[in-house]
Protein backbone atom coordinates (compact mmCIF):
# COMPACT_ATOMS: atom_id res chain seq x y z
CA UNK A 1 0.00 0.00 0.00
CA UNK A 2 2.96 2.59 1.09
CA UNK A 3 4.10 2.38 -3.65
CA UNK A 4 0.81 2.73 -4.46
CA UNK A 5 0.28 6.48 -3.41
CA UNK A 6 3.86 7.55 -3.45
CA UNK A 7 4.72 11.27 -5.32
CA UNK A 8 8.35 11.49 -5.89
CA UNK A 9 9.39 14.95 -5.71
CA UNK A 10 13.24 14.85 -5.37
CA UNK A 11 15.76 12.99 -6.37
CA UNK A 12 19.99 12.63 -6.81
CA UNK A 13 22.19 10.50 -7.88
CA UNK A 14 25.64 10.12 -6.02
CA UNK A 15 28.38 11.19 -7.71
CA UNK A 16 30.79 7.90 -8.61
CA UNK A 17 27.47 6.86 -10.25
CA UNK A 18 26.60 3.96 -7.70
CA UNK A 19 23.26 4.90 -6.04
CA UNK A 20 19.91 7.02 -6.71
CA UNK A 21 18.36 8.44 -4.11
CA UNK A 22 14.05 9.17 -4.31
CA UNK A 23 12.14 10.96 -1.53
CA UNK A 24 8.88 12.92 -1.48
CA UNK A 25 5.41 11.76 -0.12
CA UNK A 26 5.57 7.83 0.27
CA UNK A 27 3.70 7.10 3.00
CA UNK A 28 0.35 8.90 3.16
CA UNK A 29 -1.49 6.94 5.77
CA UNK A 30 1.32 7.93 8.31
CA UNK A 31 3.48 10.61 7.01
CA UNK A 32 5.50 11.19 9.93
CA UNK A 33 6.66 8.01 9.29
CA UNK A 34 8.09 8.43 5.48
CA UNK A 35 10.92 7.31 3.80
CA UNK A 36 13.62 7.54 1.10
CA UNK A 37 13.69 4.45 -1.42
CA UNK A 38 17.65 3.88 -2.23
CA UNK A 39 18.64 2.40 -5.54
CA UNK A 40 21.93 0.48 -5.91
CA UNK A 41 22.75 1.41 -9.54
CA UNK A 42 25.16 -1.35 -10.00
CA UNK A 43 22.28 -3.51 -9.70
CA UNK A 44 18.87 -1.76 -10.97
CA UNK A 45 17.01 -5.07 -10.52
CA UNK A 46 17.43 -5.89 -7.32
CA UNK A 47 15.02 -2.93 -5.89
CA UNK A 48 14.83 -0.05 -3.61
CA UNK A 49 16.12 -0.28 -0.05
CA UNK A 50 13.87 1.86 2.16
CA UNK A 51 15.57 4.30 4.61
CA UNK A 52 13.23 5.44 7.32
CA UNK A 53 13.10 8.17 9.95
CA UNK A 54 12.29 11.23 7.75
CA UNK A 55 8.78 13.24 8.99
CA UNK A 56 6.81 15.16 6.21
CA UNK A 57 8.04 15.43 2.32
CA UNK A 58 10.81 14.85 1.89
CA UNK A 59 13.12 16.91 -0.63
CA UNK A 60 16.29 18.41 -1.59
CA UNK A 61 18.66 15.43 -1.90
CA UNK A 62 22.00 15.97 -2.27
CA UNK A 63 24.50 13.05 -1.69
CA UNK A 64 27.49 14.17 -0.48
CA UNK A 65 30.83 13.68 -2.10
CA UNK A 66 32.13 11.17 -1.59
CA UNK A 67 28.88 8.97 -2.08
CA UNK A 68 28.57 7.78 1.71
CA UNK A 69 25.49 9.58 2.57
CA UNK A 70 23.13 12.02 1.47
CA UNK A 71 21.72 15.21 3.56
CA UNK A 72 17.67 15.86 2.82
CA UNK A 73 15.42 18.78 3.80
CA UNK A 74 12.08 17.71 5.79
CA UNK A 75 9.30 18.27 8.45
CA UNK A 76 7.93 20.82 6.14
CA UNK A 77 11.62 22.47 6.07
CA UNK A 78 12.55 22.63 9.83
CA UNK A 79 14.20 19.98 9.51
CA UNK A 80 18.00 18.83 7.41
CA UNK A 81 18.80 14.89 8.38
CA UNK A 82 21.99 13.15 7.22
CA UNK A 83 21.44 10.29 5.99
CA UNK A 84 24.50 7.00 5.78
CA UNK A 85 22.94 5.44 3.41
CA UNK A 86 21.75 2.83 6.31
CA UNK A 87 20.35 5.51 9.08
CA UNK A 88 18.81 8.92 9.52
CA UNK A 89 19.33 11.66 11.78
CA UNK A 90 18.56 15.34 12.41
CA UNK A 91 21.79 16.97 11.92
CA UNK A 92 20.04 20.74 11.90
CA UNK A 93 16.55 21.86 14.02
CA UNK A 94 15.49 25.36 11.65
CA UNK A 95 12.98 27.56 13.28
CA UNK A 96 12.47 29.34 10.35
CA UNK A 97 10.63 27.57 7.54
CA UNK A 98 14.49 26.55 5.29
CA UNK A 99 12.46 26.77 1.17
CA UNK A 100 16.00 24.78 -0.35
CA UNK A 101 19.20 23.46 0.55
CA UNK A 102 22.72 22.70 -1.43
CA UNK A 103 25.44 20.99 -0.15
CA UNK A 104 28.86 22.91 -1.62
CA UNK A 105 30.99 20.82 -4.36
CA UNK A 106 33.75 20.01 -1.35
CA UNK A 107 30.45 18.70 0.61
CA UNK A 108 32.58 21.18 3.76
CA UNK A 109 28.89 23.14 3.45
CA UNK A 110 25.52 23.20 3.38
CA UNK A 111 23.20 26.42 2.19
CA UNK A 112 19.91 27.02 3.19
CA UNK A 113 17.23 29.80 1.74
CA UNK A 114 14.84 30.56 4.89
CA UNK A 115 11.30 31.88 4.14
CA UNK A 116 9.98 34.33 7.06
CA UNK A 117 7.70 35.56 5.22
CA UNK A 118 8.06 39.17 4.37
CA UNK A 119 11.60 38.54 5.04
CA UNK A 120 14.07 35.78 4.50
CA UNK A 121 17.85 34.46 5.50
CA UNK A 122 20.06 32.95 3.54
CA UNK A 123 22.04 30.39 6.17
CA UNK A 124 25.61 28.60 5.68
CA UNK A 125 25.97 25.59 8.30
CA UNK A 126 29.29 23.68 8.46
CA UNK A 127 29.35 19.67 8.10
CA UNK A 128 31.48 19.36 11.40
CA UNK A 129 29.51 21.11 13.91
CA UNK A 130 26.61 22.11 12.12
CA UNK A 131 27.23 25.54 13.54
CA UNK A 132 24.76 28.13 11.89
CA UNK A 133 25.61 31.11 10.18
CA UNK A 134 23.54 34.17 8.63
CA UNK A 135 24.97 35.14 5.26
CA UNK A 136 22.29 37.43 4.24
CA UNK A 137 19.09 38.60 5.69
CA UNK A 138 16.75 40.29 3.21
CA UNK A 139 14.12 42.22 4.46
CA UNK A 140 11.99 42.27 1.41
CA UNK A 141 11.11 38.66 0.89
CA UNK A 142 11.45 35.23 1.61
CA UNK A 143 14.33 33.50 0.19
CA UNK A 144 12.61 30.12 -1.92
CA UNK A 145 15.91 29.10 -3.69
CA UNK A 146 20.01 28.57 -3.12
CA UNK A 147 22.11 27.27 -5.15
CA UNK A 148 26.47 26.94 -4.59
CA UNK A 149 28.40 27.83 -7.51
CA UNK A 150 30.80 24.58 -8.73
CA UNK A 151 34.06 26.46 -6.85
CA UNK A 152 32.35 27.26 -3.92
CA UNK A 153 33.21 31.09 -3.81
CA UNK A 154 29.46 32.69 -4.46
CA UNK A 155 25.92 31.30 -3.63
CA UNK A 156 23.16 32.28 -5.72
CA UNK A 157 19.68 33.16 -3.66
CA UNK A 158 16.43 33.40 -5.10
CA UNK A 159 13.23 35.02 -3.62
CA UNK A 160 9.15 34.89 -3.49
CA UNK A 161 9.15 38.03 -5.53
CA UNK A 162 11.70 36.67 -8.35
CA UNK A 163 14.39 38.37 -7.79
CA UNK A 164 18.06 36.51 -7.78
CA UNK A 165 21.05 37.78 -5.68
CA UNK A 166 25.00 36.82 -6.18
CA UNK A 167 26.32 36.71 -2.89
CA UNK A 168 30.28 36.69 -2.35
CA UNK A 169 31.34 36.74 1.77
CA UNK A 170 27.99 38.03 3.07
CA UNK A 171 27.97 40.97 0.38
CA UNK A 172 25.89 41.23 -2.73
CA UNK A 173 27.63 41.33 -5.72
CA UNK A 174 24.81 41.90 -8.29
CA UNK A 175 20.70 41.96 -8.40
CA UNK A 176 19.59 39.96 -11.42
CA UNK A 177 15.76 41.22 -12.09
CA UNK A 178 13.47 39.49 -14.93
CA UNK A 179 11.24 37.20 -13.27
CA UNK A 180 8.07 38.22 -12.08
CA UNK A 181 7.71 35.32 -9.68
CA UNK A 182 8.99 33.48 -6.88
CA UNK A 183 12.01 31.14 -7.73
CA UNK A 184 11.76 27.53 -7.54
CA UNK A 185 15.28 26.28 -8.22
CA UNK A 186 18.45 27.25 -9.64
CA UNK A 187 21.23 25.13 -10.76
CA UNK A 188 25.10 25.97 -12.43
CA UNK A 189 26.53 24.56 -15.39
CA UNK A 190 29.99 22.20 -14.80
CA UNK A 191 32.22 24.74 -15.88
CA UNK A 192 30.39 27.50 -13.52
CA UNK A 193 29.97 30.15 -16.45
CA UNK A 194 26.37 30.57 -16.36
CA UNK A 195 23.27 29.38 -14.17
CA UNK A 196 19.60 29.09 -14.84
CA UNK A 197 16.82 30.00 -12.64
CA UNK A 198 12.95 28.37 -12.69
CA UNK A 199 10.03 30.86 -11.65
CA UNK A 200 6.87 30.09 -11.07
CA UNK A 201 6.06 32.89 -13.77
CA UNK A 202 6.74 29.73 -15.69
CA UNK A 203 10.39 31.07 -17.44
CA UNK A 204 13.64 29.28 -17.18
CA UNK A 205 15.96 31.80 -17.50
CA UNK A 206 20.01 31.51 -18.51
CA UNK A 207 22.40 33.89 -17.02
CA UNK A 208 26.43 34.14 -17.91
CA UNK A 209 28.58 34.94 -14.84
CA UNK A 210 31.47 35.16 -17.14
CA UNK A 211 31.05 38.18 -18.86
Amino acid sequence: GERADRLIVTIDVSKDGNWLAAGGNFNSADPKNNFVELYDLRNVGSGPKIIRGFSGEVNNIHFTPDAKGFYARDNEGFSIRYCDLNTVREVISSKEKIRNIDVSADGKYIAGAADGGRSGALYLWDTQAYTPKIVYQNQQAGFTAVCFSPDGKTMVAGDSRGLLRIVSNGIVVRELAGHTSMIQDIRYNHAGSFFASASKDKTVRLWNVKV
